[in-house]
C-alpha cells in the first residue's frame, strides 16, 4: 500500500491545526497527499524530483527521514528485510588553531574570529567517537559566506579496528570576505557523504 510506503521513507511530526485543513495544497501534491513546504533555518530545503517530499497525512506533517537526519548529523541505514531504519550521531568535535608542533601532534593558540583579508595555514583538529557504522571515509570542507567551498581535505580513511579517531588537517584559506566561514566534517557511508559536524569561523 502507498501508505505504508511513505511510513517507511518519512519520519511524523504531529501538528496542531487552527480551524480548517485546506485537502489541496498550494505547494501541490504528491501520491494524493498535500505537499508541505519545508525550511531549515529560514532557507527553503528542496528535494529531489524522484523523492518524497514533505506531505500532510490524517492532519499529520509527515517528512523526509534523509532530510530530517541530515540537519541532525545523523546517518541513516535502511535494512529492507527487517523493515527497521537505523540511525547513528556520532559525536565529532571540531577546533580551530592558528599554530601546530612540527609533529603535529600538539595545537596551540585556538581561535574562533578571524581579521578581514587574513590568509595563510590554520589547523583543524577533529575528535570524532561514537562511530557505530562502518564509514568508509571522510572529508573537511571550508564554505566562504557566498557558499563558495574554500577549501578542502582530500579523503580520510578511518581506523577500520575503532569506533573513534583524531586528525588534524592543515588548512589553507584566504579569509577575504566578511561573515562566517564554515567547516563541515562529512563522513561517507554507503557511497554518500552526511556531514556529521560543522562549525563557524567569523571573519571581521
Amino acid at each position: 500500500m502507498k501508505a505504508k510506503r511513505l511510513l517507511v521513507l518519512l519520519t511524523t511530526f504531529s501538528l496542531l491545526f487552527g480551524a480548517s485543513v485546506y485537502a489541496e495544497s498550494q505547494w501541490g501534491d504528491y501520491e494524493g497527499f498535500s505537499k508541505v513546504k519545508m525550511r531549515l533555518d529560514g532557507a527553503e530545503v528542496k528535494v529531489g524530483d524522484n523523492e518524497a517530499p514533505a506531505i500532510l497525512m490524517k492532519e499529520r506533517t509527515m517528512l523526509p527521514l534523509r532530510y530530517v537526519a541530515q540537519s541532525l548529523h545523523t546517518l541513516v541505514k535502511w535494512d529492507a528485510a527487517a523493515q527497521t531504519v537505523d540511525m547513528n550521531r556520532p559525536n565529532v568535535h571540531m577546533l580551530f588553531a592558528k599554530d601546530a608542533t612540527d609533529d603535529l601532534s600538539t595545537i596551540r593558540n585556538p581561535f574562533s574570529r578571524v581579521a578581514q583579508g587574513r590568509s595563510g595555514l590554520f589547523y583543524v583538529f577533529v575528535d570524532a567517537d561514537g562511530i557505530t557504522f562502518p564509514i568508509e571515509g571522510f572529508k573537511i570542507t571550508v564554505y566562504s559566506p557566498s557558499g563558495d567551498a574554500v577549501a578542502a581535505s582530500s579523503l580520510e580513511v578511518p581506523p577500520k579496528t575503532d569506533d573513534a579517531f583524531w586528525y588534524l588537517w592543515p588548512a589553507n584559506v584566504n579569509f577575504s570576505q566578511k561573515g562566517d566561514y564554515v567547516v563541515k566534517v562529512a563522513f561517507l557511508y554507503k557511497g554518500e557523504f552526511t556531514v556529521v559536524s560543522e562549525k563557524t569561523i567569523t571573519s571581521s
